[in-house]
């Protein structure tokens, strides 16, 4: 049983926060999904480890300016030479706290690809945002495709697209998620330029209607926590990254030991796989992961 649990709330800060306190002892003994509703989306990275190298050559660092010139990040995914996948969320927030329209938090965005730190990249602007059709009864679709100004050049260890998977969710199984922003330790913040990488277990499946629309993970120690936004849940197939799902929810929960135990919500790809290959005409298809 929880002893304590830490709400989820609507931000899209982008932080990662990696704890490397207690780990709990009792994370493995859920068995079950949480049953509160979750109406927020904003997850951060708690616990993993930053990488050496620039391992994942497809995580892009996003930033939303306001007309002072403050800006909100966030995390994505090269999915084509001219597109970038992130959560509509990113949007959203920057958009009601600065009281701008889409078109123009669109206009203000910066996109850095090819490195793993988020002072370096290539620069890239946005021309056009497009978002999934609302499908009769369906929850918040929190999944946006970004139209960069120019083609990304693509460099064998510094730019790449992700692969996309078309995969159901499978009880126990493990994935990688990643993403940009600072990181916390034994609960200070400490600036972090590079993205960090963390393992979940996946818990179960979110549906809408009959629709697996995204799947529950557990983490101990690790995983999506209130902060972070679209950064990609990637499985390995034959060893290569398969992007089959994004950061949504997390939140953190003390256990009994004294340790964290994370539980996320993530959103699935392949509900979005045809909506992703019509927009980029092609250039971005999704493939079966079993």
């Amino acid at each position: 049983m929880f002893l304590n649990t830490h709400l989820f709330i609507i931000a899209a800060t982008c932080i990662i926060a990696v704890s490397t306190g207690n780990r709990g002892r009792d994370c493995k003994s859920i068995k079950q999904i949480p049953k509160q509703h979750v109406g927020g989306f904003k997850p951060r990275i708690v616990g993993g480890f930053i990488p050496r190298i620039h391992s994942l050559p497809f995580v892009a660092y996003l930033m939303m300016f306001d007309r002072q010139g403050n800006s909100t990040p966030c995390t994505g995914s090269i999915i084509a030479p001219r597109y970038v996948l992130t959560a509509l969320h990113c949007l959203i927030y920057a958009d009601s706290h600065a009281r701008m329209t889409l078109v123009e938090v669109q206009k203000r965005m910066i996109v850095k690809v090819g490195s793993l730190y988020k002072e370096k990249g290539r620069k890239y602007s946005v021309v056009a945002h497009y978002m999934p059709p609302i499908r009769p009864g369906s929850d918040f679709q929190d999944i946006v495709l970004l139209k960069l100004n120019r083609a990304i050049n693509f460099i064998k260890g510094k730019t790449a697209p992700v692969v996309l998977g078309r995969w159901l969710p499978k009880v126990n199984e493990t994935l990688t998620i990643a993403g940009h922003g600072d990181r916390v330790v034994n609960g200070r913040g400490a600036k972090v330029s590079p993205y960090v990488l963390a393992n979940v277990t996946v818990l179960g499946a979110q549906y809408n209607g009959n629709i697996v629309s995204g799947f529950w993970t557990y983490g101990d120690g690790e995983g999506a926590s209130p902060g972070d936004s679209g950064g990609p849940a990637l499985k390995v197939v034959n060893g290569q990254y398969v992007q089959v799902g994004m950061i949504a929810v997390g939140g953190t929960y003390d256990t009994s030991d004294h340790g964290a135990c994370v539980v996320g919500l993530y959103l699935a790809i392949a509900p979005y796989c045809d909506f992703i290959q019509t927009k980029t005409n092609g250039a971005a298809r999704c493939r079966h992961v079993d």
